[in-house]
């Protein structure tokens, strides 16, 4: 699922994720640019 797309110009911003519906379990997030995995992260969705 993708929670944001577009261009950002530098700077600082906030994604909030909606997690209704989803499991709790361990999530991976990555962040892309210009196609190209910049970064990989994980989240811990506990309910």
């Amino acid at each position: 699922k993708t929670l944001e797309k577009g261009y950002f110009h530098n700077g600082y911003y906030t994604i909030k994720w909606n997690a209704i519906g989803l499991p709790s379990g361990i999530y991976f997030y990555v962040l892309y640019s210009e196609n190209k995995i910049i970064d990989v992260k994980k989240a811990i969705l506990i309910k």
